[in-house]
Order: C-alpha cells, then structure tokens, then sequence
C-alpha cells in the first residue's frame, strides 16, 4: 500500500513538473514573437485597420453649420452668400432643421438690346431665403489620407421649402434642392460643402412683369458644429 501511494505522488509531481515546464517555454515564445513583431515594419493593413463600427454619431445631436458661398448661374448679379442653418438627427441617416441665406450681390452691368435701343435697367434679384428642410445622409464612408490616417465623411441630399424675399419685390413661395458632403475632424466638428438649387418665381424688370421660374444654383462650404460635443461609441 505504501509503494502504491509513493508511486502515485510520484506521478503527480512528475505531471505537474511536465506542465510548469510547458508553460515557460509557450512564454518564452510569445516573448520571441512579440520581439520579432516588434522589430519588423508594420504592413499598411496593421496601421489602417478597417473600420468595424460607426466611429461618428449624429442621432440625438443638434448640428449647427454657419457657411459661405457663391452663385453660379445668374447672369446678372454674383451673389456672396452667407448663411446658416439649424438641423436636428432624428436618426443616423435623417434630420430635419431650417435654413437660412443672405445674398450680398455685385452687379455684372449686363446691357439688353432690343425696341428702340439699348437701355440701362436695374434687375430684381434674390435677397434672403429661409425655408424648413429634411436631409437624408445614406452614404458613410471614409478615406486614406497618404495611407497616415483615416477620414471620415457621409453625403447628404435634402429637399425643403420656404420663401425667397427679393429685393424690391414682395417674398415669394420657393422649393430647394442640395446635395454635399460632411467630412468629420473630430466628435463635434465637420467640414462642409453643398451644392444647392433654389427654384422660384420672379420678374426680373420692372418692363416685362410677367413672372418666370428662376433657378438660382449656388455653392458653399462651412463647418458644422454638433452638439453635445460628445457621444458614446457603439459596442463592437
């Protein structure tokens, strides 16, 4: 019984030195490969992984985006445009909110020919807009900078509604159409563009009345400001 129980502890000691031994050489190995990892380049792969989750979160938060631009399509005036707008994120991908646009615009002296000569005459322009609108942003993306650093963007169209005030004329009922970019610096910062149609209806001189549809292209860049300045990363 006795030699029974010695050979069974000498067993036991016999595993557990065979385990303990196991076990500093699989550390040792993972030493040597964490040192040969270390000492290798990383590959492009290693220093851009791929995105696995929404790293930017707009639902809940209040977008705020002063911008500034230009006209493109009046044959008669440049406008600088100024203006801001207000949107709320009901969802990722959705937010409603109101803009609004003030034009400072430059005259191009154009002369019209036509009757019993050429006559100077001052042109009806667009002054101010404002109008509700609802933005839809499907597209989230983002880019390799020089292989350095990761940029991330979405594309928004929207589609809204309101009035556009004229110069000397009354305000008149208008629709507008955008499409542009957001492209995120940080959680609560983006740069912005946009390419905008505003339609509406105007007599552009005080000699011809008769009211006609005016499409007012423009295009602006900005930032937009999110707020709270902060948000709570998605769960992998």
């Amino acid at each position: 019984m006795n030699r029974l129980l010695t050979w069974t502890i000498a067993a036991v000691a016999v595993l557990a030195l065979g385990r303990e031994l196991a076990a500093q050489e699989d550390e040792g190995r993972d030493e040597e490969t964490v040192i040969i990892e270390e000492d290798r380049p990383k590959t492009l792969e290693e220093r851009i992984p791929s995105v696995t989750r929404r790293t930017f979160r707009k639902v809940g938060r209040l977008q705020l985006a002063p911008s500034g631009g230009l006209s493109l399509n009046d044959p008669f005036y440049d406008h600088v445009m100024l203006g801001a707008g207000l949107h709320y994120h009901v969802l990722e991908s959705l937010s409603i909110g109101v803009n609004g646009t003030y034009s400072l615009a430059v005259d191009n002296d154009v002369g019209v020919a036509g009757g019993v000569g050429e006559f100077d005459n001052e042109f009806e322009r667009r002054a101010y807009s404002g109008y509700p609108e609802v933005a839809w942003a499907p597209f989230y993306g983002k880019l390799s900078l020089l292989a350095e650093c990761v940029l991330l963007f979405d594309t928004f169209i929207s589609v809204g509604g309101g009035v556009v005030g004229l110069d000397r004329g009354d305000p008149t009922i208008a629709g507008s159409v955008a499409i542009g970019q957001h492209y995120f610096l940080n959680d609560w910062l983006a740069f912005r563009i946009e390419l905008r149609d505003q339609i509406f209806t105007m007599a552009r001189t005080e000699i011809d009345p008769d009211e006609s549809v005016q499409n007012l292209l423009t295009f602006t860049v900005g930032l937009a400001f999110y707020v709270p300045g902060d948000f709570e990363q998605e769960e992998l």
